[in-house]
């Protein structure tokens, strides 16, 4: 009996080894699934990396923290608690409470000397969802022309939704974004400009509403322009690189004269292709070229202003555009040429008192050709037509037409006169 009572407290013992090792493995599988879950939660300062740490237990996603600097979690302590946590285990840490049409946030800021590192904690989506919050450090990407850049972005500020309850959202160029804060003494703007300031990571440029930032570190700049009234404010981003204008399918041509009632002349689209192209690629300098520009072609949102002069027995040309002028070549002030007089915002003269039965009518169109001989100017579409000049071989004509008997209508000295069609060949 004695022999198997000792068997039974030897099974009970091994027995009891065998749970405690499982309770042992079970908390350390548990340990391991939940990264820092004892070692509190840490976030990344932006561009010097310095941690902050927030000790309050929570299952993380390790991936958070390589791609952002900082994490989402869920607990149950309040806000404002865990603000004290941080400036409690945290050297030289500051927070500061910030309340907007969003919700609230504290920034958490360190001097390091050569600049103020900050770091931003808040509720996520604080309308919908309860304990939910992100800590991480101050910052988002945009994407410039060339290339992307990382920006420090002060989250404590931001009302957006899309901004603050995404860790991985970017910024783009050209969006509103909510922003503020209640009862603040400053602007937004000034706001804003404090805080890079302090940041001493970029050299700043003053505008009238807003400011340039260039990142020291990459030399990129971004533009931040503000509007305010006393509820909203928004901010929006810019790039400082111009944009290369692009020819246009749409481009209005109108008359300077202020006299002139006449409304701009929607062109076709392969005419405002061509005319497009040809005034933006015009070799532009700062200057004046005319005293008059009798013609505006209007696209993407910029004037162009055009003058012309027959001289020569050849059309030359030269286009403004803001403070930039340029001298057109032979070949683009005869095809500016053509394209006003085809279109009817060029006053030509024309004589059609005894126009020919077999010439039919006329067929617009806009083009440089150049001549294969010498070749006879005529005021009709025949060779009855009165010769009015004779064009040189490989002279520059500008073309506005072409007649059901296959002459070329072409316009010279505002004046509407006519070419055979076998004697022209295109402009290269």
């Amino acid at each position: 009996m004695k022999r198997r009572r000792r068997q039974r407290q030897r099974m009970l013992v091994l027995l009891g080894a065998v749970v405690l090792l499982a309770v042992v493995l079970i908390v350390i599988i548990s340990s391991c699934s939940k990264k820092n879950q004892g070692a509190g939660i840490t976030a990344q300062a932006f561009s010097t990396g310095s941690e902050l740490t927030l000790p309050v237990n929570a299952e993380l996603n390790s991936g958070d923290y390589v791609s952002y600097g900082g994490y989402q979690f869920e607990t149950g302590t309040k806000l404002s608690k865990m603000a004290k946590l941080i400036t409690k285990n945290n050297e030289n840490v500051t927070a500061t409470s910030y309340d907007n049409a969003y919700g609230s946030a504290y920034l958490f800021t360190r001097d390091t000397g050569s600049g103020v590192e900050s770091w931003c904690l808040y509720q996520k989506d604080p309308a919908h969802i309860s304990k939910w919050y992100i800590f991480m450090g101050n910052h988002r990407e945009v994407e410039l022309a060339d290339g992307t850049l990382d920006l420090l972005l002060p989250l404590h500020l931001i009302s957006d939704s899309y901004l603050r309850d995404n860790m991985g959202s970017k910024l783009s160029l050209g969006t509103a974004y909510a922003c503020g804060t209640k009862s603040a003494d400053q602007t937004m703007l000034e706001q804003f400009k404090e805080f890079y300031a302090n940041s001493g990571l970029y050299n700043m440029i003053t505008l009238e509403t807003g400011f340039i930032l260039t990142d020291k570190a990459t030399g990129r700049e971004v533009e931040f322009s503000f509007e305010e009234n006393d509820e909203s404010s928004w901010f929006t981003l810019k790039s400082t690189i111009p944009e290369e204008p692009e020819p246009s399918s749409r481009v209005q041509l109108s008359s300077t004269d202020a006299v002139s009632t006449d409304e701009p002349t929607e062109l076709s689209e392969a005419d405002a292709l061509t005319l497009s192209k040809i005034l933006i690629d015009a070799n532009y300098k700062t200057g004046t070229t005319a005293s008059e520009y009798p013609y505006k072609a209007s696209l993407n949102g910029t004037d162009y202003m055009l003058e012309l002069t027959w001289k020569d027995d050849t059309w030359s040309a030269s286009v403004q555009s803001g403070d930039q002028t340029a001298r057109l070549t032979t070949k683009q002030a005869c095809t500016v040429a053509a394209i006003l007089a085809s279109n009817g915002v060029m006053k030509v003269e024309s004589d059609e008192s005894s126009w020919p039965d077999e010439a039919g009518t006329v067929s617009p169109m806009g083009a440089c050709m150049v001549t294969t001989n010498d070749v006879n100017v005529r005021s009709l579409p025949s060779t009855n037509g009165n010769i009015l000049m004779t064009m040189l071989e490989s002279s520059a004509v500008a073309v506005c037409g072409q007649t059901e008997n296959d002459w070329y209508q072409i316009v010279y000295n505002d004046k509407f006169a006519y070419m055979s069609a076998q004697y022209l060949k295109a402009a290269e």
